[in-house]
């Protein structure tokens, strides 16, 4: 299938997003636009060679990476979920992290740092022996497996520990939530920039 013209010249004028460490070599990805005017969207594009493809899922990137470390897990599945990167439609996750809240870090899902503690818990991520996510390593049974937790904001205006496994090969999965506490105030799922 050949990308439509107007595609293709977004995709070449593109800034490239940084480099991830989990990505292979010869491949790269680039931020750029879906639509026009009101009706744009932001989308990431994966080019490897020739070839590009929209990513608009952890699979689009299946085999495209290499995930070695689990501070590399924590950093892929952030990928799909922070600001501005945020377009991983259909999982949306939003994590949020402890600061000073203000207008401005709205969409960046800031909370205050004494509720955060007090309520909330800091992301981890660590390497799980092989064969322990037995469902997920079907997939790719020699592959290093990862699991990581973080404080997500989910539709519901409610603040989840969120698990999620990864493999080295880039498959992502949430494998389990935990109810933390709801959203407070200023803080909503739905964000106007």
């Amino acid at each position: 299938m050949s990308l439509p013209h107007w595609l293709l010249f977004l995709l070449a004028a593109a800034p490239s997003v940084e480099h991830p460490s989990w990505l292979k070599p010869g491949c790269d990805l680039a931020r750029g636009y879906i639509g026009e005017g009101i009706n744009a969207y932001s989308a990431v594009w994966l080019k490897c060679g020739t070839s590009s493809i929209v990513v608009s899922h952890p699979v689009n990137l299946l085999d495209k990476v290499a995930i070695t470390t689990a501070e590399e897990a924590l950093a892929y599945v952030r990928f799909f979920s922070e600001q501005p990167t945020y377009f991983y439609r259909g999982q949306e996750l939003q994590e949020v992290s402890p600061g000073v809240p203000t207008p401005l870090t709205q969409c960046e899902k800031v909370v205050p740092v004494a509720f955060f503690e007090k309520k909330l818990k800091r992301p981890t991520a660590v390497r799980r022996a092989q064969g322990e996510w037995t469902i997920a390593q079907g997939l790719c049974p020699k592959c290093a497996a990862f699991e990581v937790t973080r404080t997500v904001l989910l539709p519901d205006d409610v603040l989840y520990a969120v698990h999620q496994v990864v493999l080295e090969n880039g498959y992502a999965e949430v494998v389990g939530k935990e109810r933390l506490a709801p959203a407070p105030d200023g803080l909503a799922f739905i964000c106007v920039e």
